[in-house]
């Protein structure tokens, strides 16, 4: 089973926050958004997860380095809302 986890956005809603980091990065309790989402994402049972990345897209590069995560990244080209990112995330699934 696969999982896809959107994380093109730009936060601005989190400003000041999202200046230099984005919103998946944004640590609460010493764990990353997004790192607590891989690991409930593994707790049930799921290996490959496709990371869709936009904004500041080189900060979740650490992600493919470590092994113990197994993460596919997809970076966002052109600049779109949910939907087209969507779309762009099944496309690199192969639906």
């Amino acid at each position: 089973m696969r999982a896809i986890i959107l994380a093109a956005g730009m936060g601005s809603r989190l400003t000041p926050l999202t200046l230099n980091m984005p919103k998946p990065l944004i640590k609460i309790n010493n764990e990353s958004i997004i790192e607590r989402q891989i690991k409930f994402i593994r707790e049930i049972g799921i290996n490959e997860i496709i990371v869709m990345t936009g904004y500041l897209k080189e900060e979740f590069e650490f992600l493919k380095s470590t092994p113990a995560i197994g993460i596919t990244l997809g970076h966002q080209i052109l600049r779109a809302e949910t939907a087209g990112i969507s779309i762009i995330a099944l496309y690199n699934l192969g639906i």
